[in-house]
């Protein structure tokens, strides 16, 4: 396998997308949106929102490709005003038409949905059915994520002109599951089967087989239902336990399939990118596609925080970095070595003869085991109780409130 750079100089790169054959279609946060050819790796801007709020986690987020009907659907966060106060978070989802370099037409399939300054997802897919699938987080509202009627914290699904398809779990509604926090990677398998990667609070990452009203708990039940109180609920409202729960979190991004044939030890994987874990995870899967059998770990912390991941037609895999974004610039100390500069996107190939790779490049190789993941270093003497309640502090409420529990800018 080789791994090479094929973009760099960019800001936050969000999603890539292999649908269209010999391109790749990337999005920046900041509102661009980029077609590269894969052969002579030049892009092309191919637009800048005019309207998007790009601040902190939120701006241009899921993107999905449909080279058939050459349309591009993008998700995005806008602001609306409120006279004498903040600007209001919302989103929604506009279908383009590519038109040579650009897009054009814009269309809006669903306006005002919930948004937040976190939390707003987001990946958009379309399914075998032809239906356009997107993730939206739970907006900071969970509290409202287990209302059927509240979109936030849901899978949506849509017609691809916006309308809500009658096949949907609950009438003239375009939610498709829901009890989830803030699901960044969906991606379908061979079997037809919808798989998400969801982001727990200080516990409990994990990757979901999505299916037709499926409850997956949030925020009543972490993961697994292994506690007492999230056993009662979910016997009581019939959720779904993940395939797959990481603690302490590892970011959970954006995920891909990699079906037979193509590399032959990751045959029929989900490629899962870590941010906070820095590293891409090879999730092997059962046969039928319902069981996650083994975990491998690849690209530990050699090129950061990797948001993104695809794979196109004929086996390669790209993904991106997200070294630039708010979480390392405003809490570093949850970081060690991490890349300078700006963001890049990679391809990692195999080639059919290995003898042509230069031995003086890098090796990599799997993993033994996951790096820890570094925690607040409390440099006072303390009692068991205070040592109990730091590490508490630690585990569920350092990553948004900082060490000094005064949180962070933006």
């Amino acid at each position: 396998m080789e791994i090479s750079e094929i973009a760099g100089d960019l800001e936050i790169p969000w999603d890539i997308e292999t649908a269209e054959k010999g391109k790749l279609w990337f999005t920046e946060v900041s509102g661009k949106v980029y077609r590269l050819d894969l052969q002579t790796l030049e892009k092309v801007l191919m637009l800048e929102l005019p309207d998007v709020l790009a601040k902190k986690s939120y701006g241009l987020l899921g993107m999905t490709v449909e080279p058939k009907r050459k349309t591009v659907f993008l998700h995005y966060t806008f602001a609306i005003p409120k006279e004498g106060m903040e600007e209001e978070v919302s989103s929604r989802v506009v279908s383009y038409q590519i038109s040579q370099n650009s897009l054009i037409n814009p269309k809006i399939l669903i306006d005002s949905l919930p948004g937040a300054t976190f939390h707003n997802g987001s990946r958009l897919v379309i399914g075998p059915d032809e239906k356009l699938y997107f993730s939206l987080g739970d907006v900071g509202k969970t509290s409202l994520t287990q209302d059927k009627d509240f979109l936030g914290g849901k899978i949506l699904r849509l017609n691809l002109d916006g309308s809500i398809p009658s096949d949907n779990p609950f009438p003239d509604n375009p939610v498709w599951a829901m009890g989830l926090r803030n699901t960044q990677g969906l991606v379908f398998g061979s079997k037809g089967h919808l798989y998400g990667s969801d982001h727990g609070p200080a516990n409990d990452d994990e990757v979901n087989l999505l299916v037709k009203g499926g409850n997956y708990g949030w925020p009543d039940v972490h993961g697994f239902a292994d506690s007492d109180k999230e056993k009662s609920f979910a016997e009581r409202h019939k959720t779904l336990d993940p395939l797959f729960a990481w603690t302490p979190t590892i970011a959970t991004a954006g995920l891909a399939y990699l079906k037979k044939g193509k590399i032959p030890e990751w045959d029929n994987t989900l490629l899962l990118a870590s941010m906070k874990g820095r590293s891409i995870r090879v999730l092997h899967l059962s046969d039928d596609g319902k069981e996650i059998t083994d975990e491998e770990i690849f690209l530990q912390k050699h090129f950061g925080r990797i948001r993104d991941i695809a794979v196109a037609e004929n086996g390669d895999v790209f993904f991106s970095t997200s070294n630039r974004d708010w979480h390392p610039r405003f809490q570093p100390w949850m970081y060690d070595e991490l890349p300078e500069g700006p963001d890049r996107i990679f391809r990692m190939r195999k080639l059919p003869d290995p003898s042509s790779l230069d031995s003086s490049l890098p090796v990599f190789i799997k993993e033994k085991e996951p790096m820890e993941l570094m925690d607040e270093n409390w440099s006072f003497e303390v009692s068991k109780e205070l040592e109990k309640g730091a590490k508490l502090y630690t585990q569920h409420c350092l990553t948004c409130h900082g060490p000094d529990g005064k949180g962070a800018a933006g």
